[in-house]
């Protein structure tokens, strides 16, 4: 007997659509990114760096955080994707990343859940593997 698994190889629609954030933002793919994004969109960042880290709203707000993490690093911001989990209403991501500023590299793991709505990342929460390590790296940038 002959089976079909072709169904089993389909990611869900939330996982590709957190999976194609990365891959746009890996790609300086600005227009792309703030697309995925809903113009409501609750972002939560580990740290205590107004502007940059903490709770932010809005996707422009979101847009100049990446931009800034970008330019603050010298395009050395890696995110790299190693599994992804997803139902209808949200995707978890555990993301290893390295990034290098003047002299100092760190990297780690840290947990994206991202909830979605309308098809568009509408609050993401973070959560980072080495928080002291972190928070030192960006208090200095």
């Amino acid at each position: 007997m002959e089976t079909n698994t072709d169904h089993c190889e389909m990611e869900h629609r939330n996982a590709q659509l957190v999976r194609n954030f990365y891959h746009a933002r890996a790609h300086n793919q600005m227009g792309a990114v703030r697309a995925m994004l809903a113009d409501d969109v609750v972002w939560h960042e580990f740290g205590n760096k107004p502007g940059f880290t903490g709770e932010l709203r809005g996707a422009e707000s979101v847009m100049r955080m990446i931009e800034k993490a970008q330019s603050m690093t010298g395009g050395t911001l890696h995110l790299e994707i190693e599994d992804l989990l997803a139902n209808d209403a949200r995707a978890v991501a555990i993301v290893r990343w390295s990034s290098e500023i003047g002299d100092k590299e760190l990297s780690g793991r840290e947990v994206g859940i991202y909830e979605v709505r309308d098809r568009c990342i509408a609050n993401v929460r973070f959560f980072v593997d080495d928080v002291a390590s972190v928070e030192q790296f960006w208090k200095t940038a």
